[in-house]
């Protein structure tokens, strides 16, 4: 696309984990497989998708992007716990891009067959949950510092 972007697989395992552990009210596992499909097992088959549709999620138009900076100051330890860490070491600054923080997404869902949009619940849910994920657990890098933090 040429943008940051957060792709819909991504967003679709969000709003699941999301729905699986912290909602509320936890639905129960038909339901989770109804909407997102039923896990699978490594090599297992045999899979049906589920009744909704995540699309990748873009920015809004002027999308700003933001230099920013990490300094880890004890490289050798980290690569090898066997260097203690110590005043001696070197930092090392690591740029990287951001999207600036404010920037708006636009996130799209939809019923993945026709006979799907008539459980308007399940889209009323999903919305719910995909809302609430992206306030409480984030989207992205570095969620645990605090990037990737969405609010309505």
């Amino acid at each position: 696309y040429g943008v940051p972007y957060l792709p819909g697989s991504g967003v679709k395992g969000m709003t699941r984990h999301f729905a699986e552990h912290w909602a509320d009210v936890r639905p129960d596992q038909a339901r989770l497989d109804h909407i997102f499909g039923p896990r699978l097992e490594p090599g297992e088959e045999g899979g049906t998708a589920g009744s909704m549709v995540f699309f990748d999620a873009l920015p809004a138009p002027e999308v700003a992007l933001e230099f920013d900076v990490m300094t880890p100051h004890y490289s050798p330890w980290y690569k090898s716990f066997a260097n203690a860490p110590g005043d001696w070491h070197n930092p090392t600054p690591i740029k990287f891009l951001t999207v600036k923080a404010g920037t708006k997404f636009h996130f799209g869902i939809a019923p993945r067959r026709p006979r799907d949009a008539e459980a308007t619940s399940d889209r009323g849910k999903v919305q719910e949950w995909l809302t609430a994920a992206l306030a409480w657990i984030g989207a992205g890098a570095k969620t645990g510092k605090g990037y990737g933090r969405f609010t309505t």
